[in-house]
């Protein structure tokens, strides 16, 4: 008889021929591993090594933290408030009766002439996704921008654009 917990090299090789699960446990973990030491690979080549920025340099109002989409909207309002305000909003913020101060473009969703926040676009969905697009668009010409949100966002399927006046 054997003393218990010891055991022989033979036994200990049938334990590892009734596990075969644990072979493939093995290799997803170094996929995983792989992957995700590739990830940060890649973010750091791409600039992405610094750690992010949580938008309370701005000193933004608390409705602008309301998610990670409208804090970026409002940096962007604060990065390129002279393309934004060429811009027209499509969520019909121009002829909503509850905002206090009547929108002329998508700038004001975010900030206003006097540079005070509104906190519309932090619950508005259009607004946020208009921003995101002409950031995304950034370094075309002003005027092929405002065409691209004209045509995405024109088509009826939201409300009606400010009345934001042409770039000539």
């Amino acid at each position: 008889m054997k003393p218990r917990g010891l055991k022989r090299e033979r036994d200990r090789k049938d334990e590892k021929q009734d596990n075969p699960a644990r072979g493939k446990i093995v290799t997803f973990l170094a996929i995983g591993l792989l992957m995700i030491g590739g990830a940060g690979a890649y973010s750091m080549m791409k600039g992405g090594s610094e750690a992010p920025e949580d938008g309370k340099e701005l000193n933004l109002p608390s409705y602008a933290y309301t998610s990670a989409e409208s804090l970026r909207g409002y940096r962007i309002a604060l990065q390129i408030p002279d393309i934004m305000e060429k811009i027209p909003c499509y969520c019909g913020c121009g002829e909503m009766e509850h905002l206090s101060v009547k929108h002329k473009n998508l700038r004001d969703c975010f900030i206003f002439d006097d540079g005070t926040f509104d906190d519309h676009a932090s619950y508005c969905d259009v607004c946020l996704y208009i921003a995101l697009d002409v950031d995304k668009w950034q370094g075309l010409p002003v005027k092929e921008i405002r065409a691209k949100v004209d045509a995405k966002y024109g088509d009826g399927r939201f409300g009606p654009a400010t009345k934001t006046p042409p770039i000539v």
